[in-house]
């Protein structure tokens, strides 16, 4: 079966270590998203591991907004590495 853009989010949220997840947890509840979409609240983020931070990801922003969200939160931690792989990943490569 072929994994799905929620599976690649899961993979690529899963191989932070501790204290990427908290900075990347962090750098998310500053993300604003476009027009049309909200803002995942800090109480929902506060303790979320990878699935849930999947979860989330998906549910207020759907599969494709979701990889992009995701990967512009790791460009702005430097994780270029990762949300390359991401976008590959995904078919969504630049």
């Amino acid at each position: 079966m072929a994994k799905t853009p929620r599976d690649h989010l899961f993979d690529t949220i899963s191989e932070l270590g501790e204290s990427d997840l908290k900075t990347f947890r962090d750098k998310l509840n500053t993300f604003r998203p476009k027009p049309g979409y909200n803002h995942i609240k800090w109480r929902q983020l506060e303790k979320a591991e990878a699935v849930e931070i999947t979860r989330l990801l998906v549910s207020y922003y759907e599969e494709d907004y979701a990889v992009e969200v995701a990967r512009k939160v790791l460009m702005a931690m430097d994780k270029k590495n990762l949300a390359h792989h991401l976008f590959q990943a995904t078919g969504k490569g630049e």
